[in-house]
Order: C-alpha cells, then sequence, then structure tokens
C-alpha cells in the first residue's frame, strides 16, 4: 500500500522551506488583499463590503466544521468570555481596516498596522512594569517606531502620500489614520485570545468559525439601516466579495497555520514584518493606487524597527533563558 505524505515528517531542511512558503504566500495574499480592497473600496462602502465577505467567510469555516466532523459548541463561561473579547477585537481590527484603506495609501496603513503590534506592547509593558526594570534597546526602539509612525501619518495629513485627498475632510481623515491604529492594536490583542483557545485545545478552523458573529452583526445594522446602500447590489458584487472572501481571507489564514506549526516563532514574525515593504511594491501593479517616496521611506523605516524589535526581544529571551 501506497505510503500517505505527511507535510510534517519530511526532513528539517524542507520543513523549513515548506513553513517559509507558507507564510510568505500569507503576507503576499495579504498585501494583494490591502491593495485591491483599497481599489474596490472607492467605489463601495467599506462597512458594506466588510459585511457581504465575512459572511462568506464565516459561512465557509462553518460548513468547513460541520463536514469535517470538527465544529465545537461553547461549553463553558471562560470559553465564551474568550470568545466575546475575540469576536470584539476582530470586529476592531476588520472594520476600521478596511475603512482606513478607503482614505490611506494601502503601504502606509500595513505600516501603521504592523508597527502598532510591537509598539503597544512596549507601552503596556512599561506602564505594567516599574521604571527601574525596563530594557533600553526596548525603549529606544519603542521611540523609533513611534518616530516612523509619526513621519507617516504627517506625510498623509500634508498630503504627501499617493492618496489623494483633496476633497477629503480633516474630520475623515483623522477617523481614518485613528482607524488604521485601532486595526493594528485589535489586530495584536486578537492573538492573545486566539492563543488562549488554542491552549484550551481548539483548532484553527473552529476558532474561525466563531468569530465573525460581532462583525457581522455590527457590519450588517450598518449597511440595512443605511439608505445609500443598494442591498439589490449583490449580484454586481458577488464576484470581487467571492474572491476577496475565499482567495484573499480563508486560503490566508488557512496556509498560515502550517507555516506556524512548521517554523519558529522568531522566523514567523520576521517574515510578516515584511509586508509592508511587499505591499508597496504590489501597488504598482494596481492603476488606482499610487506610490509615494513618502510611503516608500515609511515602509523602510517601518521594517527595520519591527524587525530589530523581533530580534532584540529574541535575545533578551535568549540571555534570560
Amino acid at each position: 500500500m501506497r505510503k500517505k505524505f505527511n507535510f510534517f515528517s519530511v526532513n528539517v531542511e524542507s520543513t523549513v522551506f515548506i513553513g517559509s512558503a507558507a507564510v510568505f504566500v500569507f503576507i503576499f495574499l495579504s498585501a494583494l488583499k490591502a491593495v485591491y480592497v483599497s481599489s474596490y473600496v472607492q467605489s463601495i462602502d467599506p462597512i458594506y463590503l466588510v459585511c457581504l465577505t465575512f459572511i462568506i467567510s464565516a459561512i465557509y469555516f462553518q460548513v468547513h466544521c460541520l463536514v469535517t466532523k470538527n465544529y465545537k459548541r461553547i461549553g463553558s463561561y471562560h470559553i465564551l468570555v474568550n470568545i466575546l473579547a475575540l469576536n470584539f477585537t476582530t470586529m476592531l481590527s476588520w472594520l476600521f481596516f478596511y475603512q482606513a484603506l478607503k482614505y490611506i495609501e494601502p503601504s502606509i496603513v500595513a505600516c501603521l498596522v504592523t508597527s502598532i503590534g510591537p509598539l503597544s506592547t512596549i507601552i503596556i509593558d512599561k506602564i505594567l512594569r516599574s521604571n527601574s526594570n525596563y530594557n533600553p534597546g526596548s525603549l529606544a526602539i519603542g521611540v523609533a517606531i513611534g518616530a516612523a509612525q509619526f513621519f507617516m501619518i504627517a506625510g498623509v495629513v500634508v498630503g504627501s502620500t499617493g492618496e489623494n485627498i483633496a476633497n477629503v475632510s480633516n474630520v475623515t481623515l483623522a477617523g481614518a489614520i485613528t482607524g488604521a491604529v485601532i486595526s493594528g492594536v485589535g489586530i495584536a490583542t486578537n492573538t492573545v485570545y486566539t492563543k488562549r483557545l488554542y491552549d484550551e485545545g481548539w483548532t484553527p478552523s473552529q476558532v474561525m468559525s466563531h468569530r465573525f458573529y460581532l462583525l457581522i452583526l455590527v457590519s450588517g445594522i450598518y449597511s440595512i439601516s443605511n439608505s445609500s446602500i443598494e442591498l439589490n447590489s449583490l449580484a454586481s458584487s458577488f464576484g470581487p466579495v467571492l474572491f476577496i472572501s475565499l482567495a484573499l481571507v480563508c486560503f490566508p489564514l488557512f496556509i498560515l497555520q502550517y507555516g506556524i506549526k512548521l517554523i519558529s516563532p522568531l522566523s514567523v514574525a520576521v517574515i510578516v514584518s515584511t509586508g509592508p515593504a511587499l505591499t508597496y511594491c504590489l501597488q504598482f501593479f494596481s492603476p488606482n493606487s499610487h506610490s509615494s517616496n513618502w510611503a516608500l521611506a515609511g515602509v523602510i523605516m517601518t521594517t527595520v524597527c519591527v524587525v530589530y524589535k523581533i530580534l532584540n526581544d529574541f535575545r533578551q529571551k535568549r540571555v534570560g533563558a
């Protein structure tokens, strides 16, 4: 009988290559999603797009769990609290991410979202720990990340980035910038609650099947109550929405899990930090996205800061081990 191939039984070199390739595919599709959605939301309300996208994504993961007999019920109050927190942070992540892409250059959004995770970790660590225990390297990189964010935000405000903001009010622009930051915070905290469910024995598909309830509810209520949205436009939106849902949301999240299993957290984090640079490159292939030198400078600053932060944390853990 022919033996079934197992990804996790191959040699170390092949495992690292396959795992790294899986994470890179995830980053590539995430960057493609940012550029594609940024273009598409110019002709459709971002929150309406969120509603349609994640209804399809939720149905996919629910059906997947039922077909594979892997569906898991919320069986305790402790799990319920984590699921509610997961739903709340998921709602923050996606609603504000799509909204920011309507007004801000995709690579700038990617930079703000990518850098806010390490920056928020440094700030929280500084608040919770005494002043005498801070790490000078972490504090320096926190200041550098904050400076990079200020640089990019300044570029958006003065109109030096690739998006045309001449007809955008200051309030709307401030909301988009704030939204990108909130999205980054949502993603960073979302990881905590996802990890807690993994520690309880949940699988990635089980987590995904319970992740989008609040996001769909809030975006659905908005879409139904907003008179400017034509709900009968679903037919014309079906193709792009299906592409975003399956190719740019469901598949990347699935393949990321293989990467996480096959390579070290450090390798995953370093590859993920290249997201803003990849997003910037993909903008050149979009007729509706315009790359700017200001964004390029922000991408370089953010990538260097985040990679240094990851490597610095890794060194600190090895010293403390």
